[in-house]
């Protein structure tokens, strides 16, 4: 469904809201049914980090699945107070 949106020029955006909003709905429903996937063998560490400002971190995690698969993942952190914390970011 994503990759025929991010293969468009422009996605309409009410098409975008639809399937994220239809994504978003089967994810809850997978975690109602079966609860938390299993993670047992999946490995995560951090391959580098960038700080965008004194309080904001994107964060390069390399994420290995029990077959071998690996994929990155581009996540944030913010500072607030004294606690980092993962944040989502509008527009990334």
């Amino acid at each position: 469904m994503l990759a025929n949106l991010k293969s468009t020029p422009k996605p309409e955006p009410g098409l975008v809201r639809e399937a994220a909003r239809t994504l978003e709905l089967a994810y809850r429903n997978e975690i109602k049914s079966n609860g938390f996937p299993n993670m047992e063998g999946v490995h995560t560490k951090v391959v580098s980090t960038k700080y965008l400002s004194p309080t904001l971190v994107e964060i390069d995690e390399q994420v290995t699945y029990p077959d071998g698969y690996v994929s990155h993942e581009t996540i944030y952190a913010a500072l607030s107070g004294k606690r980092w914390g993962i944040v989502n970011l509008p527009n990334k």
